[in-house]
């Protein structure tokens, strides 16, 4: 078991650096550094085999902090890859602005002397294809999410431990694709629906079980949950649709300054990062709290999580309204343009 938590944690450390181009030799360092080998190793070689013999509630406890550690350090490697990449580009443009004028000037006039004085046409730049969007690192990612997400529905009802492993790696990729969109300039409009129809997916999945499980314990909740999930999908198909058909824009994230709130989540990476999980986190604790190993915890997190669960639905509600205003305004001019 400690083997297999080993091989998960250095596979989505591995996941989470491999897009930033860097050397395999330097790329096995980062990921096997020190600070992470010696904290994962004292906790999982030597508290796990103890908490194993203790009472199910310690050891539940114990998983659950080992868990939050796994996150943790794996956010850190890549906080401190990023470092180092952004230290090195600073020193190579540092570098590269000492070249004197004169060396500069040199082999710019022998580079179009050089073209001039040949006959061959320049070579054209290579087309994309719509399989080379497909291959795009972040909507390989995207589909790494879609794999996580499936694996879950396998696991969800009787492996709490696994599902929350899995569930917890696809966060972590949502958090990487749209990073690696940016850094290679692979934005696209198919990349920015599969993100949103994994997350949807995703979440909606979890609602679904979460509406078996609680189903006789407590038949309120499932009509709460059932209309929150009508209100998450409803909101975010409206709000791209009504962004990529009445306005300029071609991503959903550019909202004018008016809304406040909305330009708010979603130009602040920061604040759209934490929303995001204190809503999944509040999902996933009601999925703890289902089972009685982990009832105390998924209370726990319910408590903490519930202010930024609650933004997220004001969020939802805002962009949705936002969305039909932006819909009916413009059927408005098409009627009004049909009239003259």
């Amino acid at each position: 078991m400690p083997f297999f938590f080993f091989v998960v944690y250095k596979l989505i450390s591995l996941v989470c650096v491999i897009p930033f181009n860097i050397p395999i030799n330097k790329l096995l360092t980062l990921t096997t550094s020190g600070y992470q080998s010696i904290l994962f190793f004292f906790f999982f070689f030597l508290i796990l085999p103890c908490s194993s013999s203790s009472s199910s509630s310690s050891s539940s406890a114990h998983f659950m902090f080992l868990f939050l550690l796994f996150f943790l350090g794996t956010v850190y490697s890549t906080l401190s890859i990023r470092h180092c990449l952004f230290s090195s580009k600073c020193l190579i443009k540092h570098n590269s602005q000492n070249i004197s004028q004169e060396q500069r000037s040199k082999t710019n006039h022998k580079l179009h002397h050089h073209i001039m004085s040949s006959n061959t046409p320049a070579p054209k730049a290579k087309q994309v294809t719509p399989t080379d969007v497909l291959r795009y690192i972040p909507n390989k990612i995207g589909f790494s999410r879609v794999i996580t997400m499936v694996l879950s529905l396998f696991l969800m009802r009787s492996h709490p431990t696994y599902t929350t492993i899995v569930y917890g790696i696809s966060c972590l990729l949502d958090a990487v694709d749209g990073t690696m969109a940016r850094k290679y300039d692979q934005c696209s409009l198919f990349g920015a629906v599969l993100d949103m129809v994994s997350d949807r997916s995703t979440t909606a999945c979890l609602i679904c079980y979460l509406c078996c499980a609680y189903f006789d314990r407590c038949p309120l909740l499932v009509p709460v949950l059932q209309l929150l999930n009508a209100l998450d999908l409803s909101s975010h198909y409206m709000h791209m649709y009504a962004t990529l058909n009445c306005t300029k824009e071609t991503t959903h994230k550019k909202i004018e300054k008016e809304q406040w709130l909305l330009n708010l989540y979603y130009s602040r990476r920061d604040v759209l990062f934490t929303v995001c999980a204190f809503n999944e986190l509040f999902y996933l604790a009601l999925y703890w709290y289902s089972f009685p190993k982990y009832s105390t915890l998924g209370l726990v997190t319910l408590i903490i999580c519930l202010p930024g669960y609650i933004f997220k639905q004001i969020a939802n509600v805002i962009q949705m309204n936002r969305a039909a205003m932006l819909l009916a305004t413009k059927d408005a001019k098409d009627a009004n343009a049909k009239r003259l």
